[in-house]
């Protein structure tokens, strides 16, 4: 697969088809109240963006959405709390996807 257009359209089709599997099975969605978990403290960056979210979705989705900070061990605790909620998709994760970079070559001071 060397097209970067037929990789892109491959994974758009394989996101597509997980959704309409996801839809058919979650029947009695949305609740009537969405649980919002945000793995990190309040006031930060992804606070922030979770209240900016919220209003758009509840929207969208005719729910109330409730946004929970669940803080600790890097977020480790709000993403386990989510991972033993009950399965009916009423409460939802913000992730981020977090890079480091990785410097190979020593860095010298300068001249």
């Amino acid at each position: 697969m060397a097209n970067p257009i037929l990789r892109i359209v491959s994974a758009l089709t394989l996101m597509l088809a997980c959704a309409l599997g996801q839809a058919q099975t979650a029947s009695n969605y949305p609740c009537s109240t969405i649980k919002f978990v945000v793995p990190y403290p309040p006031g930060g960056a992804s606070d922030l963006l979770a209240r900016m979210l919220v209003p758009g979705l509840s929207r969208q989705l005719g729910s109330t959405i409730v946004v929970e900070n669940k803080a600790g061990a890097s977020g480790n605790i709000g993403t386990g709390l989510v991972s033993t909620a009950a399965d009916d998709g009423c409460t939802l994760l913000l992730g981020q996807q977090h890079r480091r970079g990785h410097q190979s070559q020593p860095v010298q001071a300068g001249p």
